[in-house]
């Protein structure tokens, strides 16, 4: 059976070194990275809460709403419509002024990576918002001003993020590229050494 406008969620969770270990640049220019949003926590390991099945509870109102929200959601599938999300003025302002920041960003680097990053910023932004206004009034949902500042905070960061990520191993490649240059031309201009000794010494170097 046909699925019209299909879309696929995923949320998972890992360790930074773990995650950031397995990125790749060819996962940002194939657009593949753009599309996730990121958020790591770098702040101090908080005291265990021991009586956190005691004090996490689940209001009422929010439950009865998530639930209406989902049979809404499922309903509106069934019948192949959608709800259309507008934004207000201030807030269309604010989206705009968004674009033009990525616009900048884009055209003032020759960086693939940090382009391709900001390339997705504007309608990531569109989307997270909309998401939260949704939530907020699901049978005609308005964008505000304080929805679009939320979500646009949350992919900044996560955008800045990525990118100082592969400008520091750009940076760590580089250092390494250099203290081996610097290392081989110690040797070559010892006299004693030869170009031979040279290459022998690289070979064990790589085993």
């Amino acid at each position: 059976k046909a699925i019209h406008s299909p879309n696929f969620s995923f949320l998972g969770e890992s360790t930074p070194m773990r995650f950031y270990d397995r990125l790749s640049e060819d996962m940002v220019t194939e657009g593949l990275l753009p599309r996730f949003n990121i958020i790591e926590y770098d702040g101090i390991r908080v005291p265990f809460n021991k009586n956190h099945h005691l004090n996490a509870r689940i209001p009422q109102d929010l439950k009865d709403r998530l639930s209406s929200f989902a049979a809404y959601c499922l309903s509106m599938n069934e019948r192949n419509e959608v709800t259309n999300v507008t934004y207000s003025e201030d807030a269309e302002k604010y989206l705009d002024e968004i674009d033009r920041t990525a616009d900048d960003k884009i055209n003032g680097t020759a960086d693939e990576v940090e382009r391709t990053l900001w390339n997705r910023v504007h309608i990531k932004v569109l989307k997270l918002s909309a998401l939260v206004a949704v939530s907020r009034n699901m049978y005609n949902p308005v964008i505000s001003y304080d929805d679009v500042d939320f979500a646009y905070k949350l992919i900044l960061q996560n955008t800045l993020k990525i990118v100082s990520r592969f400008k520091n191993v750009e940076d760590e490649t580089e250092d390494a590229y250099e203290k081996e240059l610097v290392r081989v031309l110690k040797t070559f201009t010892n006299k004693s050494c030869t170009v031979t000794d040279i290459l022998q010494d690289k070979v064990r170097r790589d085993k």
